[in-house]
């Protein structure tokens, strides 16, 4: 349409140019010319109508679409696989589902089915620090993670600063370097990533190497601290014929 409206226009134009003088020529072509824009402008606002609308077509399709999927998730219900996970290692479950299920099981104090995650020939190497002492670190098996609450009195290393000893029940140590925070919710999640940095070196990837971790971060509760009272739990886990179990658990804090 807007090609035939061009065309003519031109042949009237070369057919009103043959016939009138130069001054009626002048006149009609910049009336020619003007009505060009005219019918341009009016043209290209058409087109753009046009493509609103069907924007507008496809935008709301997809809305119908996505009430649809979320409806229909919804509507799902969880899988018997799905609970059974937090029963131990799931063959073929991902590293942070699995370091996940650890840390809800840790949020509920549900040592029994904690201890099924732990390697069953490495144990659990527990680190009160971000640097890991394969030589003096604490090693518990299944057995003892069951048993935690009365796991005995033991030097589980030194405290950083005073270079005191941390003797502590198995308890103790749990809420104050294992889950000495709710983990459960913590805000910043890294997997196979270090989120914290202090003045002690994180030899993770040195410990463990061929495995992989999870870290669970709060960067700070209280502002007036400014960060100091960080906190993180390191999941650490080791695939064995396609299924993960725990083999470090390596406590960060802020240290001097």
């Amino acid at each position: 349409m807007k090609r035939l409206t061009l065309i003519t226009v031109f042949v009237l134009l070369i057919v009103f140019t043959v016939s009138c003088n130069t001054k009626e020529q002048e006149d009609f072509s910049k009336q020619i010319e003007k009505d060009l824009v005219v019918i341009e402008n009016e043209i290209t606002i058409q087109e753009l109508e046009d493509e609103k609308m069907d924007l507008e077509k496809k935008v709301s399709e997809l809305e119908e679409s996505m009430e649809e999927s979320m409806e229909e998730a919804m509507e799902e219900p969880m899988e018997e696989s799905e609970e059974l996970m937090l029963s131990g290692p799931t063959l073929g479950a991902s590293l942070m589902v699995e370091a996940s299920n650890i840390i809800y099981l840790m949020s509920i104090n549900d040592y029994a089915n904690l201890s099924l995650y732990v390697d069953p020939f490495d144990g659990v190497r527990v680190s009160p620090y971000q640097y890991v002492d394969a030589g003096s670190d604490i090693v518990l098996t299944a057995a003892d993670v069951a048993s935690i609450a009365t796991y005995p009195m033991t030097n589980w290393g030194v405290y950083d600063g005073s270079g005191e000893p941390i003797n502590l029940t198995g308890i103790d140590y749990y809420n104050q370097f294992i889950y000495n925070a709710d983990f459960n919710t913590a805000p910043y999640i890294g997997q196979n990533i270090i989120l914290t940095f202090g003045n002690m070196i994180n030899n993770i990837t040195t410990v463990y190497p061929g495995a992989s971790y999870v870290e669970f971060y709060f960067d700070g509760f209280n502002p007036a601290y400014e960060g100091m009272d960080w906190t993180s739990l390191t999941v650490v886990m080791k695939n064995v014929a396609g299924q993960w179990y725990l083999v470090g658990l390596v406590h960060g804090q802020w240290t001097i």
